[in-house]
Order: C-alpha cells, then sequence, then structure tokens
C-alpha cells in the first residue's frame, strides 16, 4: 500500500516544506547548540506522527541544552504516560521561576494583598502564559505543534522571540490527554498512507482507536468543572499553582482555523475586560493570518458558556482562555482535500497553531504588566460586585448521605474555592431552595457547610453553585428568530441552528442531589474554615448476634455491597421500613446476617464500613418494634448479578466510557464489556443483567439484527435483566423491534376523530439542549430503593416516552415543573410533563428496562447514579 504523499514529497500538491534550516517564524535563526526536532525525532515535524515517549525525551534534551527551557514532571495519565509542563522563557526568568510565580500567586487574593503591592508584582514579574496541547489527543497537528513551538523559543533568534522570552513564561503543555493521542497516533501508523480523498479509510479511525476520550472515554476537554479524571486534577491543580493570564487550548479540526472573539453565549460571569481581552487577542492573530493570506472564522460555534471547556475554565480563574481550532491534521490525517478542492496537511495545521501561539504570546509581552494586573482586578472587581448581588452565601446540608456532601465539599476545595462548616445552628432570613425556589426564613443545622460569595473564587463558584447561568439574551433573540423561522419554512427548508454547542446545566448541588440553600444574607455565627475533605466518621459496629444493617441510599452502601458479594459473603434486602432499638429504618436497609456468613463478617465490615464512610449497625434479634422482622418474606436475598455491558459500535464511545468508569472505579463493581458485533455469537445465559449504553438506533438495528433482538428476548423471558439507555431505548421500543411495548411521542399515530381519517403522527420536538428536569420516583418499586425524593437528570434529547399500561413508571418528569434548570423551548416543557424518565417492563421470568436519558452522562450526576446501579444490581435477586 503505497503512500500519496510521502515524506519526501509533500510539495507534489504545491505545499513548501520547511527544511530543518528554515524558521517557523519568519526572520528567525536558530541557535545550532539546540537539537532541532529533526535530529532527535528523525523527520521534519509534520511528516510524521510523534510517539508521546518520543516528545518527552526531546522536551528534556531541549530542557539540558538551555538556560531557556525547565521541565516539570507533574503527574501521570491513567496508564501510566509522563504529564510533562515545560517552561520557556529567558534564562534570567527561569532562574527566578518560584520566585515569580509565588509573587503572582499573592495576587489571587485582595484582602491580602494591597492594590499598590499589585502593581509593584505587575510591573516586575513576567506573565505566565499557557499553551495547552492535545487536549483531544487525536486532533494531532496540536501535539505537533507543541514540540515546534518549544523548540522555536529554546532556540530562536529574533527580536520578536526575544520580547517574548523577556516578558513572559510560556507554560507548555504537550499532552494534556496521553492516551487520547497514542491510539491516534498507533491508528495512523497503521492505516495512513497521505491520500487525500475524505472517503479514504485513514480519515475514518476506529471506535476506540481514534477518539479524543482518555483511558475511559471520558471526554477530558469536558471535565474541568468536574473533576473527575486524574488527568483533569492534575492540570486544574497547576492551572491554580501558575495563575497564567493567557490560556490557549489548541484544538482541531474544522475546515477554517477558529480563533476568538468568542462566540455567543458567553458565561455570564466574564466581565467586560476579559471580553475585551478575547477582541484584542483575536485581531492581532487576524494579523497575522492575514499576512499569510489564510482563511480563518471567529464568533461562531465554538462558546465560551459552559465551565467543563479549557478557555472558559481558565477564564473563569481569571485567563483570556481562548480555544484554537486548526485546519489540519487530526482526522484529516497527513493530508485532506477540502470542499473547495485545497488540500489541507498535517504541516499546515502545525503551522497555522504556532503562527496563532506566537500572536498570542507577543500580544501578552506587549501588555505585560496589564495582563499580571488583571489578575487581581479580576477577583477584586468580583468581590466588590457582592455588595450590590443578591446571593450572598451558598449553605450545603450533609442530610442522609453526608458522603457525597463531604464529595462536593471536596470538589470545590480542588477548585480553591473556600468552604466554611459551622460550629453552632443558625437562621437565615432569606434563604432559597434549591429544588422547590421557596424563599422563606430557616434554620440550619451545626455541621453545615457555608460557601461565601464573597471569596476570591466569586466568578467561578457562582457558575458552578448557581442553579444555572443566565445566557446572554442577543443569544437567546437569535434561538428564538431561528426556531421562529424553522417553524414556519417547511420540511424540505434547511433548518437554521440554535447555537447550543453543549449542556446548559451543571450545577453541582443539583447535580450530587445534595441539600442547598443560596441566602441573601450572611451568617455571622461561628465557623471554622474547611482545609481537606470533611469526611464524616461513624462509631464501629459491635459484634452483632443475627445481623449487621445498613441503608442502601449511600455511595458507600454500593461499594460495601459489591465488596462482600466479591468476596462470598450472603446479604439481603428489606424491602419496607421498619423500626428496631428505638431507631427507624428505611426501606432497602441491607441485613447481612451473621449465621449464613462466616466468623470474618464482622472484621470485615467494620473495615468496610470506614472505609466507606457508611454506618453499619448490629442487630441481635430479628424482632422489631414497628413494621415487619428481618426474617420476614419482605426480606429478599441479594443475588450476585453477572453484568454485561455492550462497547464499540453500536454504543456511543462516551455514553460506554462513563458506564465503565463508574462501575470500576467508583462503585468498584465487577463487568464484563462485550463487542455489540459478538452480541450474537455469545451465550447470553452467562449473564443476568445486560446493559446496553446509548446508541444510534439505526446502528441497533444494523448491528444487533432480527436473530439478536429475539436471543435477546428468549433471555429476557428466561429471567434476564435488559437495561436500554437512551437511544438503546429508542431503538428497544420501535414497533419493528418490540422490546418493550411503549414508544416514543413521535411514534405514536394520534388519535382518530373518524373511522376512516388518517391522523400524521405528532411532530418531533425540538431538542432540549442539555437541561435539568425533576423526576419523581416511585420509591415503593424496587428500582427506587435508596431514593428518599426527587431526582435531578440531565435530558439532552427530543425523546418524549410514555410508558406502556403494563410498564411500571418508576420514574416521571415532574408535571407541575418539568424543567428545573436550562433552557428548554416552551413546547417541549409542555410535552416533557408526565413523560416517563425510567420504567421497568416485564416478560416472562425477566424485565426490561429504560432510561428516557443517561444519568451516567459525563459521570457528574450522582444523585441519579442510585437509579442506574439499582437497576443492574437489585433485579437479579428479586420477587418482584
Amino acid at each position: 500500500m503505497g503512500r500519496w504523499l510521502p515524506r519526501s514529497v509533500l510539495c507534489l500538491f504545491a505545499l513548501p516544506m520547511l527544511a530543518q534550516e528554515e524558521p517557523w517564524f519568519p526572520g528567525s535563526t536558530y541557535d545550532a547548540r539546540v537539537p532541532a526536532p529533526k535530529s532527535v525525532l528523525g523527520y521534519e515535524i509534520g511528516e510524521d506522527y510523534t510517539e508521546h515517549l518520543h516528545m518527552t525525551e526531546y522536551m528534556r534534551r531541549l530542557e539540558a541544552a538551555t538556560g531557556r527551557v525547565k521541565v516539570f514532571r507533574v503527574g501521570e495519565s491513567n496508564e501510566r504516560r509522563e504529564l510533562l509542563l515545560v517552561a520557556v522563557s529567558d534564562p534570567g526568568n527561569i532562574q527566578k521561576l518560584e520566585q515569580y510565580r509565588l509573587a503572582v500567586e499573592d495576587l489571587r487574593d485582595p484582602r491580602k494583598t494591597a492594590e499598590t503591592r499589585a502593581r509593584e508584582i505587575a510591573a516586575n514579574t513576567p506573565a505566565f502564559a499557557w499553551m495547552n496541547f492535545a487536549n483531544d489527543g487525536n486532533e494531532s497537528a496540536a501535539f505537533e505543534t507543541g514540540i515546534v513551538l518549544a523548540y522555536h523559543l529554546a532556540a530562536a533568534q529574533d527580536p520578536v522571540t526575544s520580547k517574548i522570552l523577556k516578558g513572559v513564561v510560556t507554560l507548555i503543555y504537550p499532552a494534556h490527554n496521553p492516551e487520547s493521542h497514542s491510539r491516534h497516533v498507533a491508528w495512523m501508523k497503521a492505516s495512513a498512507t497521505g491520500n487525500p480523498d475524505p472517503a479514504a479509510q485513514e480519515h475514518r479511525g476506529d471506535w476506540r482507536m481514534d477518539t479524543n476520550n482518555n483511558h475511559y472515554q471520558i471526554d477530558l476537554n469536558r471535565d474541568a468543572a468536574f473533576l473527575s479524571q486524574s488527568e483533569t486534577r492534575v492540570i486544574v491543580r497547576e492551572i491554580h499553582r501558575w495563575n497564567p493570564v493567557v490560556f490557549i487550548d489548541h484544538h482541531g479540526n474544522p475546515d477554517r482555523f477558529f480563533f476568538p472573539p468568542w462566540a455567543l453565549p458567553i458565561n455570564a460571569q466574564l466581565d467586560k475586560n476579559a471580553r475585551r481581552w478575547a477582541e484584542t487577542y483575536g485581531k492581532n492573530i487576524a494579523a497575522a493570518f492575514d499576512k499569510n493570506g489564510w482563511p480563518y472564522f471567529t464568533r461562531n460555534v465554538f462558546d465560551i458558556y459552559y465551565p467543563g471547556y479549557y478557555d472558559s475554565y481558565p477564564a473563569l480563574n481569571g485567563a483570556t482562555g481562548m480555544t484554537f481550532e486548526t485546519d489540519g491534521g487530526g482526522n484529516k490525517g497527513l493530508a485532506y482535500q477540502l470542499p473547495d478542492g485545497r488540500v489541507t496537511t498535517l504541516r499546515d495545521g502545525i503551522l497555522h497553531h504556532f503562527t496563532g501561539a506566537m500572536a498570542s504570546l507577543l500580544t501578552t509581552a506587549e501588555n505585560r504588566a496589564a495582563r499580571v494586573l488583571d489578575l487581581y482586578n479580576f477577583r477584586a472587581s468580583a468581590m466588590k460586585d457582592v455588595a450590590a448581588e443578591k446571593v450572598k452565601q451558598f449553605v450545603l446540608v450533609p442530610g442522609k448521605d453526608p458522603s457525597r456532601a463531604a464529595d462536593l465539599v471536596e470538589l470545590l476545595l480542588q477548585h480553591r474555592i473556600e468552604v466554611h462548616r459551622t460550629r453552632g445552628a443558625f437562621q437565615s432570613a432569606a434563604a432559597h431552595d434549591y429544588f422547590s425556589d421557596k424563599t422563606e426564613r430557616r434554620n440550619f443545622p451545626a455541621g453545615a457547610f457555608v460557601i461565601p460569595a464573597n471569596q476570591p473564587q466569586k466568578r467561578l463558584l457562582r457558575t458552578l453553585l448557581d442553579r444555572e447561568t443566565p445566557l446572554d439574551q442577543e443569544f437567546l433573540d437569535t434561538v428564538r428568530e431561528a426556531k421562529s423561522y424553522n417553524d414556519t419554512a417547511g420540511e424540505a427548508a434547511p433548518k437554521k441552528p440554535y447555537g447550543f454547542y453543549d449542556i446548559n446545566a451543571w450545577s453541582l448541588p443539583m447535580a450530587y442531589c445534595v441539600e442547598a440553600y443560596w441566602t441573601e444574607d450572611v451568617l455571622e455565627g461561628p465557623m471554622d474554615p474547611v482545609t481537606a475533605r470533611p469526611a464524616p466518621s461513624f462509631a464501629a459496629p459491635a459484634a452483632a448476634q443475627f445481623a449487621y444493617l445498613f441503608p442502601w441510599n449511600t455511595k458507600g452502601a454500593a461499594r460495601i455491597v459489591a465488596a462482600l458479594w466479591k468476596e462470598g459473603f450472603q446479604l439481603a434486602l428489606a424491602r419496607e421500613p421498619f423500626t428496631l432499638g428505638g431507631r427507624a429504618f428505611p426501606g432497602g436497609t441491607v441485613v447481612v446476617r451473621t449465621r449464613t456468613n462466616p466468623d470474618s463478617l464482622h472484621a470485615r465490615l467494620v473495615a468496610l464500613a470506614a472505609a466507606n464512610e457508611v454506618e453499619v449497625l448490629a442487630a441481635n434479634s430479628a424482632f422489631v418494634e414497628k413494621g415487619k422482622d428481618l426474617g420476614d418474606a419482605s426480606v429478599v436475598d441479594l443475588k450476585k448479578p453477572s453484568i454485561a455491558v455492550i462497547c464499540e459500535p453500536p454504543t456511543s464511545a462516551t455514553a460506554y466510557g462513563a458506564i465503565w468508569f463508574l462501575l470500576e472505579k467508583t462503585y468498584d463493581i465487577p463487568f464484563t464489556a462485550i463487542k455489540g458485533g459478538d452480541l450474537g455469537g455469545t451465550d447470553l445465559k452467562r449473564y443476568n443483567v445486560i446493559v446496553l449504553p446509548d446508541g444510534q438506533p439505526e446502528g441497533y438495528a444494523r448491528i444487533v439484527g432480527e436473530q439478536g433482538v429475539e436471543r435477546l428476548k428468549n433471555w429476557v423471558r428466561e429471567g434476564g435483566t435488559l437495561v436500554c439507555v437512551k437511544g438503546a431505548a429508542l431503538w428497544a421500543s420501535g414497533e419493528k423491534v418490540g422490546l418493550t411495548a411503549t414508544r416514543e411521542r413521535s411514534a405514536e399515530p394520534a388519535p382518530k376523530e373518524k373511522a376512516d381519517e388518517k391522523k400524521e403522527p405528532p411532530k418531533r420536538l425540538e431538542a432540549v439542549p442539555g437541561a435539568f428536569v425533576r423526576v419523581n420516583v416511585d420509591t415503593e418499586h424496587l428500582l427506587g430503593t435508596g431514593i428518599d425524593g426527587p431526582v435531578v437528570a440531565l435530558l439532552r434529547s427530543n425523546l418524549v416516552f410514555k410508558p406502556a399500561q403494563k410498564a411500571a413508571r418508576v420514574g416521571t418528569i415532574d408535571r407541575e415543573r418539568p424543567v428545573l434548570a436550562g433552557f428548554a423551548f416552551e413546547e417541549s416543557r409542555e410535552a416533557l410533563k408526565d413523560a416517563g424518565f425510567l420504567w421497568d417492563e416485564p416478560a416472562g421470568h425477566g424485565h426490561v428496562i429504560c432510561f428516557a436519558d443517561d444519568v451516567t452522562f459525563r459521570t457528574f450526576l450522582y444523585g441519579a447514579h442510585r437509579l442506574f446501579l439499582n437497576s443492574i444490581l437489585l433485579p437479579p435477586s428479586s420477587r418482584w
């Protein structure tokens, strides 16, 4: 198989190559003592793909060759690849790097640093500028650009680069997501020929090998707010350690290069000064591109609203956050023919990234003192604004699952948000309940967590904790204009996009389902600052004569059950509430009997309870004071589930990845991953639970096929539990599939007024672009076990299900207030009222359980996880 674009003949398409001695930056020469990439890697950057290990070797070679470079090993990825941060600047700045870092740190807190001192620091300190690469690791031009930029700043000798080196410490993060990059490189090295034909197989990467996700198929470019992944926690820690004034996240691969000014919507916590700087950088980058005649676009598609991106997150911490989307490399491979006939190459993508980065660094150097002082003013102005705002503080009540509240507090601390804990009870005259939106005088218990708005991280904490972040009115106007056009233009007319790039609800207290309030007044009582995770602790259980008891409604309970199952212990579940020893136990209490388990049970439970922050109590008798005794038939023996989760096509990689991560890392529940294409040849009797993650219904139809559907139906009838999530549920509800009798709204024929009259089915609704909905749960049903109130779920579709008559409506979207936070068109809100979210349909001895949307999405909906856990852990044991 020959290469269409051999490394030595890329010029066949009239695209000039750069020899080693030719500069990436016009007018520059390079210090011969500093190794050029080719001398270490064996090829010019852009001719081939660089392995992660070779990149780390090259960065250390640069450090050894020049005083301009300092390499820090800041962590490692899930697959144990090094995470490096490379500082490049004038040797004098490198020698004083820690001194400068600490000086900039002082700018974070205007309460401790006077404005005169802040101005002095700004006048005498270089600016830190972060260049982020390979966040989406399969966007290959970014990774290669990190190498080029490091070499250029380490070796270049020209006036512009000298100005940058004197005024800026450039922090190069060459591989934010090394797993994604390494998979992409392996794919391309095995398959790429340089064929620019868009239909060539090299531009259609394998499901697993060519995603932009990390080891667990989690999209790191959406994780900055939630910090679910180890790679995310490393980079966020370093952002707070170095406090950059500009942060550029290099991506790809549209057909034209994108850089700011930002698209709408813009996060409401970003002030006019932040927007002005985005304009300034954008104009200067545009000037550099215009000199070369390169096409680009701005103010479109790539917004800065959702806080999980790596332009918005740094921006909410005081930097000018920017996304670059280059037009070469990535799935465009070594070369790719664009719709206008031009051929873009990997090298083009690198050169465009490099040019934008240099223009941004020069802008930072020319405005060094102002940019450094902005770090101070960003926080000082935010704190000043609090006086005129209604929101004065947030209150979190630990409630029935203090471990979940502790998880949320720990997350806030990692974001450098200040949290306090009250020593005594206190009262607020105007407390707003997150879930009911009631405002009333409220008493709070001792031990509640208080997050004051008046603190340096005010802009970030308001974004993360507010029930919703308002959308720009200008953006909403364009959405409504597009909606009006789409409603009247006719079905054949092209539809205008609404411009929602990602979800628009993410409030952390709601996602965690922690009892939360915001108040219009400030607590004056005694409080202590929280400096580490406030882990709840309970007394170890006494030795029990009959059984050990713990409630099922906590995160730790699922981990304990999974651990005991792994070790062969026998467990049971009390379905109904009871009172024992004067203490009320809820329905869904786990019962671990002493007689049916080995003598090691006590010691094991003591250890597991402490490790998982769960209160375990001893019961010396099965006789209860109220309710049904612990030997009653309502106490169901729990059977260890054997779980299979379908992966690869037809599933969404991120949907499978979220389930994978939650089961393996969060709850330690074993499962078997089975390729969708292997489902037909797998002995299904090995499993009593099969999970079909979200995926395209057409993909499920194609890959599972009619024979596969019949196999699944037979398996369910024989006692299996089939769990279908979102797209899989839509496929399962199809009339030709018939795994569930439930139908989606648009698939249901409208009622006929006359016997001979034909009615069209209701038109499909506009999609809800990621809003929080309130799901009311039937707590009497097995799948509602351990749920003690409404659950917050995220809706990202236009699917509305009406469960069939024979189905149990376990989770239903609230009739009075279906949407708790986020945007939804009014017609969608109406249609969602009383719609099915989670339902169970019996079939023979088994069950089909369907979710209208994915409660494992991005792993952050901790309050809703219980619904998914119940669906996979409890059905094999049940007498429904």
